[in-house]
């Protein structure tokens, strides 16, 4: 027997580029104006949209009834939208004005604000996530303050939330030198505070004269500074001096002394005048 015809072969079927919403004309520039395009395997659809859409993918290639991509989108490019905060430049790095589709808009805020997203993702004319917003910063409580209580410099602990404030503390004997800082945005203002040494609270000593240290008025010693002990005439301070440093007294405190009585001296008198006193 004879086969007729001898042989065959078999023929990669064309493709059909299907309906796009957006495109234009039937989606591929080689045609046709209307209907859906075909396109012989081996050959490719190069995609159109219509005005102010763009398409994922600028070719679509044909193997035997398969696209590869299968398919692609016309998409409309997002409008940047305007948020409080945001950096000088508007919130996207990339435009201040509009996204293209299929890219990301990295976002900024000013100084002081850190945005809710890092990326917007651009898709059919919107945003992924759809809203953004620049939210203000904490700020780290103040740092380098000597004397600071040993659980912090603020008792609000090691970070303040933007519009409350960091209350101070320091180690006993100490005052801060404002009781407060407002943080707002990733800045305390104050920037920063001083733990002061206390004064020292002048002893109740008897038979003091005056305060009972040379030249102070009050009943206070500053920090730093020693009191010079003074006694009513007849008596002796115990200690010359006390030292003064954050509201403590080295030594703590000091007696006023009887002074003895000196023996008067008389002729003739045996030995020094006073029987069992020592001259």
């Amino acid at each position: 027997g004879v086969l007729e015809p001898k042989s065959f072969s078999c023929i990669a079927n064309p493709c059909r580029v299907l309906k796009v919403d957006n495109a234009l004309k039937s989606g591929c520039k080689e045609g046709p104006d209307t209907g859906d395009a075909v396109i012989e395997s081996g050959l490719a659809c190069t995609t159109q949209c219509q005005d102010s859409f763009y398409a994922s993918d600028s070719i679509l290639r044909c193997h035997a009834e398969t696209l590869t991509p299968a398919t692609f989108t016309c998409e409309a490019q997002c409008a940047v939208p305007t948020v409080a905060n945001a950096a000088a430049g508007g919130i996207c790095k990339e435009a201040k004005d509009k996204i293209m589709p299929f890219t990301s808009c990295t976002t900024q805020c000013a100084t002081g604000y850190t945005a809710s997203a890092t990326s917007l993702s651009c898709r059919n004319g919107g945003f992924s996530p759809a809203t953004i917003a620049c939210n203000p910063d904490p700020c780290p409580a103040p740092t380098g303050v000597e004397f600071h209580h040993k659980k912090g410099p603020c008792q609000d602990g090691s970070t303040i939330t933007s519009g409350s404030t960091c209350v101070s503390q320091c180690l006993a004997g100490y005052t801060p030198s404002v009781a407060s800082l407002a943080c707002k945005a990733g800045t305390l203002t104050p920037a920063t505070f001083q733990c002061v040494p206390n004064p020292c609270s002048i002893p109740d000593v008897k038979n003091t004269a005056g305060t009972g240290c040379e030249g102070i008025k009050g009943d206070k010693v500053d920090s730093g500074k020693a009191c010079a002990t003074s006694c009513k005439t007849g008596y002796t301070p115990s200690e010359k001096k006390l030292d003064c440093y954050a509201q403590v007294l080295t030594p703590r405190i000091f007696e006023c002394m009887e002074d003895p009585c000196p023996i008067p001296f008389a002729k003739n008198q045996e030995g020094s005048g006073c029987l069992g006193v020592p001259g």
